[in-house]
């Protein structure tokens, strides 16, 4: 009997170690993969809003744009930036605050109104409209890139 004991000690202590390395080991992948999604949702997100700022910087500069077919164009880029930066947020969910997602949400509904706009003959009431909303998104994605850096 005594040797089945020491045996079964033998197993035991040889086998608990090897078990508690390995359990640390899958830990750390499993970590180490957090972070890396961690970082590449958030650094999608910091990419789309610099899409935007740069694609409204440069709408703003290049006066070719303000008309058709380069309107018509970049609103479609802002369709896109919208949904991708609603995208990002929603695959941050987990990674940034709710505050974080949810203005980044709120950028992309304002994104989305404003690729959604339509011009009328109105004495450049809704031209002004359209470039005072553009601001304001542009103001709310500088503020929400400063938050995240």
């Amino acid at each position: 009997m005594p040797d089945i004991i020491s045996y079964l000690m033998g197993i035991v202590t040889g086998v608990i170690p090897v078990i508690i390395v390995e359990e640390y080991r899958l830990w750390r992948v499993r970590k180490i993969r957090y972070h890396e999604r961690e970082e590449q949702s958030v650094s999608k997100l910091k990419v789309e809003l610099k899409r935007f700022c740069n694609a409204w910087k440069n709408f703003k500069d290049v006066k070719e744009m303000h008309h058709d077919p380069g309107l018509t164009n970049f609103k479609y880029d802002l369709e896109y930036i919208s949904r991708a930066i609603e995208s990002a947020a929603l695959a941050s969910e987990g990674f940034l605050s709710k505050d974080v997602i949810d203005k980044a949400l709120i950028i992309s509904k304002k994104l989305l109104t404003l690729s959604k706009k339509e011009f009328s003959l109105d004495g450049g009431k809704s031209w002004r409209e359209f470039l005072e909303l553009g601001d304001d998104i542009l103001k709310s994605c500088q503020s929400l890139l400063h938050m995240l850096s």
